[in-house]
């Protein structure tokens, strides 16, 4: 309850220091305020040009909440910026005073202007910035339709060193001739179509899935990754990497992205890969993942440009705090959506490597065909062409 009385006030300071500066009459006093660099809230406030004479009016319960004034002092650049754009559309085509605070939305950011009233406020303004708003909201539908005919599509990226099979795994899903042996190798990625929605994509062979960090730019995308290793028992170092950074690459790209790990070509050993064998080789990397620096190579590199420098500047802390930050989010991140069902134990050729808990093309073909059906994408019983 404090809390949410905190945000309410919290949320109706910053919509009447808007009202405020937005309608304030001296526009070269608030130019210079805005050009200010202010060093706490104390100093923000107190060098509001309106802040006198709303002091009564709206800081009268709130003036000893210094946690209200210092959230709002830590958005104050984003307060100053849609101030001044509003005042310069004030100045070059129409009056603000129209607006009141029940015109602003209550339920959005903190200085969203409400729309409710959309029809209210288009009729107050000149015909030209009405096509101007009627030009913006085209764009805003066309942009819109795009994302969504995105969104009924999938990209199936399969990743992982040379002569791990992902080739001939591509091949085996999707009857595709993909170049695969030791001499013939992916050289650059490669796209097949696979149906109207669904496209399969054949990266180089890399021990890094580095190459394939530009998925973390089709945020709009549904993509599936399949990273296929070899299995040569417990995970190795370069392998727990590349389980790390697989995770980052679904942190930053898309909520709808889906990773599946084939440790392949395991039917060579003696083991028997069960669901217990399996649950013992995942925690092997959350172990390792929950005891170490996300982002290794990061932080150490940081550690040793400060170390070599002899001295700590601010900045230099700043950006090492930062990394630490965002280190510890990943950590959770991938702590968090790391299953055991994300690693399977596979073999293409061997047919019966079943028999030792070993998966074949099926099983990711399956996995696909799932995911197509939990992403939208297609209907359950309508995955018989993938």
């Amino acid at each position: 309850e404090n809390l949410k009385k905190k945000e309410d006030q919290c949320k109706d300071i910053w919509k009447k220091l808007f009202l405020n500066l937005v309608n304030h009459s001296k526009f070269d006093e608030y130019c210079s305020f805005n050009e200010n660099q202010h060093i706490s809230s104390d100093d923000f406030f107190n060098s509001l040009p309106v802040y006198e004479e709303m002091k009564k009016e709206i800081f009268k319960n709130a003036e000893q909440l210094k946690e209200i004034k210092e959230i709002i002092f830590e958005n104050a650049d984003q307060l100053k910026r849609e101030v001044l754009s509003a005042q310069n559309q004030h100045r070059l085509s129409h009056d603000f005073s129209y607006i009141r605070e029940d015109q602003i939305e209550k339920e959005t950011n903190l200085s969203t202007l409400g729309m409710d009233k959309s029809k209210d406020i288009l009729a107050d303004i000149s015909a030209e910035s009405q096509n101007e708003v009627e030009d913006k909201i085209c764009i805003f539908q066309n942009l819109h339709a795009i994302r969504q005919l995105y969104g009924k599509q999938c990209y199936v990226g399969f990743v992982g060193p040379q002569n791990a099979g992902k080739s001939t795994l591509l091949n085996k899903l999707f009857n595709k001739t993909a170049e695969t042996g030791y001499r013939a190798h992916t050289l650059e990625p490669t796209r097949y179509y696979v149906a109207d929605d669904v496209f399969a994509v054949d990266f180089p062979g890399s021990n890094s899935l580095t190459d394939i960090s530009n998925f973390t730019k089709t945020g709009h995308m549904n993509n599936f990754l399949v990273y296929v290793m070899r299995y040569n028992g417990n995970p190795d170092q370069q392998q727990i990497d590349n389980v790390k950074l697989a995770y980052k690459i679904k942190y930053f790209s898309t909520k709808s992205a889906q990773i599946l790990f084939c440790l392949n070509q395991a039917s060579h050993t003696g083991e028997t890969f069960d669901d217990k064998y399996r649950t013992k080789f995942v925690k092997i990397i959350r172990d390792y993942i929950e005891t170490h620096d996300y982002d290794e190579k990061e932080v150490s590199m940081w550690n040793k440009l400060i170390k070599a420098a002899g001295v700590e500047t601010v900045q230099q802390k700043q950006v090492l705090e930062e990394i630490k930050q965002m280190n510890e989010e990943l950590r959770k991140y991938a702590l968090k959506e790391m299953k055991d069902d994300d690693f399977i134990f596979t073999d293409w050729l061997d047919k019966e490597a079943h028999k030792k808990g070993i998966k074949g093309p099926d099983e990711v073909k399956r996995r696909i065909r799932d995911f197509l059906v939990k992403s939208n994408i297609r209907n359950k019983g309508d995955t018989g062409d993938i």
